[in-house]
């Protein structure tokens, strides 16, 4: 499609565009507004987390009232980018959709909210999708203070969703007053396709790739191949192929060579198409990372993280990267910053967070957070029994390694010998450790 226009120049401009469109809707923001009933205050003295010194929120998921539990997989998505818009600027600090998402469904108090998760400002709204037409309804408090910043309603056309949720933006930044450059603004508020028939086939496809089952992976690759139909150029549809494609590569379930050539002929092709996309250079390092070349990789995280520092699954994957090239405190450092800004993170997030204590030789600690996980895969164990050996509890970590064995007979010191870690110290002392456990040569 053409190019959105080039957004408004200067923050003077936008004051005066917001003044007249809240003139303009000013009967709905009037009939919005004596409907709020006043919140509650958040107190920052009961809030769980310590408030960040930047402006803090959280997005709320958009209730569907479409009347159509099918179109549930859009509202989600269109607050999924409200969210990731906002945690492109590097001014303010977003809380992740994993952890808004706990509140889903549920009645909730914009004061808990706050509270829970230790912010000032919390977005909620609602959106309608009937036949043609879009019609959301959007508004933001101030916890604190219980008052509500703006409201508002807009009735669209649905093929115009893309400039209505770009002007949801404008307000935030706006009212929020945290200083942004025009480049930055220009970057964030790019869209990367104006087909909404595009658009909802990579939501669906986001929506089958976190099932992470073979099926569902099919099903996604399918997805984003029919969102490219859609739009040839739509480069986060080919970035999220490209992370499909290395996960078949790294899973060892197709044609691997295949598999890996697809997934960086789409990163490639995603960098080209929008060489400011963070989603198009993480697409990139995971592959570049699941191939063991760790200077690219490294090279092409820490784009995506300079142009998205507030995204707590990027944080926490990249992780894995930071401990096979050495850097284990680096990782200890970086997937804690993940946990604040998505406080109810999932369990994944322990293991990577041990896995890290370990290599920095923060025995004690890697044990409290691997004892955490709710759900553990075997490969834990793995981690597990080398932390137990370290700590000199060797006979549990023979019994560890036991129960490990009962699923993966076959796994022994020769297996990971293969593994690709740059720092070899770090892979040696491992394997030295799992080797006292008990690992068979």
């Amino acid at each position: 499609g053409s190019r959105p226009e080039a957004p408004l120049k200067t923050q003077r401009l936008i004051v005066a565009v917001i003044a007249i469109v809240l003139v303009a809707g000013g009967g709905t923001a009037y009939w919005l507004k004596s409907r709020m009933p006043q919140v509650d205050t958040a107190s920052v003295e009961r809030m769980v987390l310590p408030m960040p010194d930047e402006p803090s929120i959280a997005v709320l998921p958009f209730d569907n009232l479409s009347g159509d539990p099918e179109q549930e997989y859009f509202s989600d998505g269109i607050t999924n980018d409200i969210i990731t818009d906002l945690s492109k600027f590097s001014g303010v600090f977003v809380i992740a959709s994993n952890s808004t998402f706990t509140y889903k469904g549920k009645p909730v108090k914009v004061q808990q909210v706050a509270e829970d998760l230790g912010v000032r400002y919390v977005l909620e709204g609602s959106v309608q999708r009937l036949g043609g037409q879009i019609r959301i309804n959007a508004q933001l408090i101030d916890a604190t203070s219980g008052r509500h910043l703006w409201a508002e309603r807009y009735e669209r056309d649905s093929k115009d969703l893309f400039a209505v949720q770009t002007e949801i933006i404008e307000m935030i930044v706006a009212t929020l007053a945290f200083r942004v450059e025009e480049v930055e603004r220009e970057r964030v508020l790019h869209k990367d396709t104006e087909s909404l028939a595009a658009y909802d086939y990579l939501l669906l496809g986001q929506k089958a790739f976190f099932v992470f089952a073979k099926e569902s992976t099919t099903e996604a690759r399918s997805l984003f191949e029919t969102a490219i139909e859609l739009d040839p150029n739509y480069a986060q549809a080919y970035a999220w192929l490209a992370f499909v494609h290395t996960n078949l590569y790294s899973k060892r379930t197709e044609d691997t060579d295949r598999s890996l050539e697809i997934a960086f002929e789409m990163a490639r092709k995603a960098v080209t198409l929008s060489p400011d996309d963070y989603w198009s250079h993480w697409a990139f390092g995971y592959a570049y990372k699941e191939t063991g070349d760790f200077d690219r990789a490294l090279a092409e995280y820490e784009r995506a993280l300079g142009m998205n520092p507030n995204d707590a699954t990027l944080l926490a994957e990249m992780v894995e990267l930071l401990v096979q090239i050495g850097k284990a405190e680096d990782g200890v450092a970086q997937i804690k910053l993940a946990m604040r800004i998505n406080p109810h993170y999932p369990d994944w997030y322990l293991w990577n967070l041990g896995w890290a204590q370990y290599f920095a030789g923060d025995y004690e600690e890697a044990l409290v957070s691997l004892k955490r996980m709710s759900n553990p895969p075997n490969s834990v164990r793995r981690t597990l029994a080398a932390v137990l050996v370290r700590l000199g509890r060797v006979e549990e970590a023979r019994a560890v390694i036991a129960a490990f064995r009962e699923q993966e007979p076959d796994f022994t010191v020769a297996t990971m010998e293969n593994y690709a870690f740059q720092n070899r110290t770090y892979l040696e002392r491992w394997i030295e450790d799992l080797r006292t456990a008990g690992l068979p040569e």
